[in-house]
């Protein structure tokens, strides 16, 4: 694998989607295009062939699909992320959210604008061409691990102690953090007493699949957040990204707010796990815990900040895997196959 540039392969049923990637992408000094597949057969003659270090992986392709595709991926060349590009549909999406559950590292969904070349560009250097670095330094960092082993990587042995008098726990989780999320959620028990609420960096189409998606494999029940209704304990909610959540104080429970945004507002840009975190000081005779997985643009981490000096409990998770151990940002990193253990703690 080269170290000097990201060798990209780009697989798509689309020529004209497939020649604005190339073009556009082949442009920065970091990534070289080494070749375009048509399908997911083709994409799969050409991987020994072309080594690539990433892959773009379109879902709606004629013949072997993406999610075919992905699954022989997994199985043949599981080292070699692999970034979904899914259409804005209801259909996209529960694919889109199939291939994530099936081991994809990230998606993008799909946005061409026939009217103008000049936002395809944008689009594709500002949220195509960051994830396929992202990856890459992902994919680098975990050779590392598998070369040095328990030099780099070991399990936790700290035990540690969260605070008894927690009763909200919020979860914010960034761009590329599904799997994260899978693995966290997967683990949560019934037994705790706490409402969860969770915003994560998909829009409410792709939420809403998700959702779908974890109700095959939780213990707790889940659910889409609604403006002005109640948490309750032994619950998780679901919030998406491309509206704001608040959450105030009624009696003496917390109550949902939901401000949808009428112009369609970066993500990166509007904030919503920074928002989220915020409106969480207000509340009256509350300690929260807020947990990121996977920060995405800095969402969330100022207001993790906040948090913690004003004696909220705050967990990050540990992206180096180096264990349990403080963190500027927060209480406590730790390690994502651990962050289940300081929910369940919580009865």
């Amino acid at each position: 694998m080269s170290t000097d540039k990201i060798n990209l392969l780009i697989v798509d049923d689309s020529s004209a989607y497939r020649k604005i990637l190339q073009v556009v992408i082949a442009k920065d000094p970091e990534i070289n295009v080494v070749g375009v597949a048509e399908d997911g057969k083709d994409c799969l003659e050409k991987i020994p062939l072309l080594k690539p270090d990433v892959i773009t992986l379109d879902i709606e392709m004629p013949g072997m699909n993406g999610l075919e595709t992905l699954q022989v991926l997994r199985e043949k060349y599981p080292s070699i992320p692999v970034i979904m590009l899914s259409s804005l549909t209801d259909t996209g999406a529960s694919a889109t959210v199939k291939c994530l559950s099936q081991g994809a590292s990230d998606f993008i969904p799909k946005v061409l604008d026939a009217s103008s070349i000049d936002k395809n560009i944008q689009f594709i250097r500002e949220s195509v061409i960051p994830k396929i670095k992202l990856q890459h330094k992902n994919r680098l960092f975990y050779e590392k691990i598998a070369q040095q082993g328990d030099q780099v990587l070991h399990k936790v042995t700290e035990v540690v102690t969260v605070p008894k008098d927690i009763n909200l726990i919020l979860l914010g989780v960034g761009a590329g953090g599904y799997q994260s999320m899978l693995q966290v959620f997967s683990k949560i028990e019934k037994n705790s007493n706490i409402p969860i609420l969770a915003l994560c960096h998909m829009n409410t189409m792709y939420v809403k699949n998700l959702v779908d998606e974890l109700k095959k494999i939780m213990k707790v029940p889940i659910k889409i957040v609604e403006d002005a209704f109640p948490l309750f304990p032994r619950f998780i909610y679901m919030a998406s990204a491309d509206q704001l959540v608040e959450l105030k104080a009624y009696e003496s429970k917390f109550l949902i707010e939901v401000i949808k945004q009428e112009n369609a507002i970066d993500m990166e840009t509007l904030q919503p796990i920074n928002h989220l975190f915020q409106s969480a000081l207000a509340l009256p005779n509350t300690k929260t815990m807020a947990v990121l997985l996977k920060f995405s643009g800095g969402d969330g981490m100022s207001e993790m900040q906040n948090l913690r000096a004003h004696g909220h409990y705050t967990v990050i998770q540990d992206s180096e895997m180096l264990g349990v151990g403080e963190s500027e940002y927060a209480n406590v990193r730790v390690p994502i196959d651990q962050i289940h253990l300081l929910i369940n703690s919580l009865k």
